[in-house]
């Protein structure tokens, strides 16, 4: 299984889909697809033939075809760009390719289709996403685990073909094979698709009984993903091939894993480098000593340096999170640092000798402390 990684991020060179269109995040269906038909009228290429114009049909078309699907919608309100650049978004070659895409839309849109051809049934299966936790120290070190999801895969009964063994496809009687009906409206250059095939120039006499014609059925799927060492909250693995099945034999999609990693209770990470707090002794602080600190590998012994203050750091070098893709050992240099910040604790509940320590102490230091606490007898 191949994967690839990517880290999460919002395409800067992009333009937010609503502003394309015109609409607030809080547009319904019908209002995006209002906006897009006004945009596909002011910018259609029979209309336009500035190059200018075809480009914002094309920008307009890639904001529909993601804001007029409730999964690719929500994707993109979650992550933005990179949600849906797998393939919701993904940008048109030509206004071509817009109308090979969905030219059914322009059927509702205008009473008839802007396709300039008839329309492949081959199609590449849809890309899907999900979501897989992670504990902390499961993103630092990898691990494998598995997912679940529902989506469509090749009907085993025929194939992918749609159609039961033995027989094919057959010509279709009303456009014998071109999948056009000539038709022409206006200011448009048109063909309109065959009703009677939609555009494909054939029919499937014989449909399969197991998927009812479609190639494809739903099923609910375990797959085991290879998260590697050092991936962070926000990153998304790319598993090719993973996603749902393409329609008449076309290449599936992918499947986009995106990373959740939970909080340590006494870790924190930047990057590659762990920092944590650990208290210390007054005497530990002023004397130096030897302290026992919990590392993402165990236990650790660390020196102290006399004269410790609060906010002072040691540095265990190499006990970090490894460094993404690296392809070095386990060598120090290919993991980062784990930084330390020490707490003095003041002492209290001190036993009567402790005090008189300290008293001491403060004496030949010249402190002014306060009066000892005499105890009260049992008569006062």
């Amino acid at each position: 299984m191949q994967f690839r990684m990517v880290k999460l991020e919002t395409h800067m060179s992009k333009r937010d889909y609503y502003q394309i269109l015109g609409v607030s995040r809080e547009s319904s269906p019908e209002e995006i697809k209002k906006a897009y038909r006004q945009a596909a009228l002011k910018h259609h290429p029979d209309r336009n033939p500035d190059d200018q114009e075809a480009e914002k049909f094309k920008e307009a078309s890639e904001a529909y075809e993601v804001l007029s699907d409730p999964e690719k919608r929500t994707l993109y309100d979650r992550f933005g760009h990179a949600g849906v650049s797998a393939g919701g978004g993904r940008p048109f070659e030509s206004a071509e390719d817009v109308f090979a895409s969905f030219g059914d839309i322009f059927e509702d849109f205008f009473g008839f289709s802007t396709s300039r051809r008839a329309r492949s049934r081959v199609r590449r299966g849809r890309d899907i996403s999900t979501e897989l936790a992670l504990a902390f120290d499961e993103a630092c070190f990898g691990v494998e685990k598995a997912v679940e999801m529902t989506r469509h895969e090749r009907c085993e009964e025929c194939h992918g073909e749609g159609m039961e063994a033995e027989t094919r496809r057959e010509t279709c009687p009303s456009c014998h094979g071109s999948g056009q009906m000539a038709t022409s409206r206006g200011f448009f250059t048109i063909t309109t698709a065959c009703s009677g095939c939609q555009g494909q120039g054939s029919l499937v006499a014989h449909p399969c009984k197991s998927c009812k014609g479609e190639g494809r059925t739903v099923r609910r799927k375990k797959l085991s993903v290879k998260v590697p060492p050092g991936v962070d909250d926000g990153i998304r693995l790319v598993l090719q091939g993973e996603g749902e099945a393409g329609e008449s034999g076309g290449e599936p999609g992918d499947l986009y894993v995106f990373l959740r990693v939970a909080p340590h209770e006494d870790f924190e990470r930047d990057g590659t480098t762990i920092y944590s707090e650990y208290p210390i002794t007054f005497a530990t602080a002023a004397l130096g000593g030897e302290i026992e600190i919990e590392t993402l590998d165990g236990k650790e012994k660390v020196r102290v340096p006399k004269g410790a203050d609060t906010g002072d750091t040691v540095i265990l070098e190499g006990k970090g999170v490894p460094e993404l893709k690296s392809h070095r050992s386990q060598h120090a240099k290919s993991r980062g640092d784990h930084v330390v910040r020490l707490l003095v604790k003041t002492p209290k509940n001190l036993t009567a000798k402790q005090e008189e320590l300290l008293r001491e102490f403060a004496a030949a230091s010249g402190d002014h402390v306060g009066p000892v606490k005499k105890k009260k007898g049992i008569f006062r």
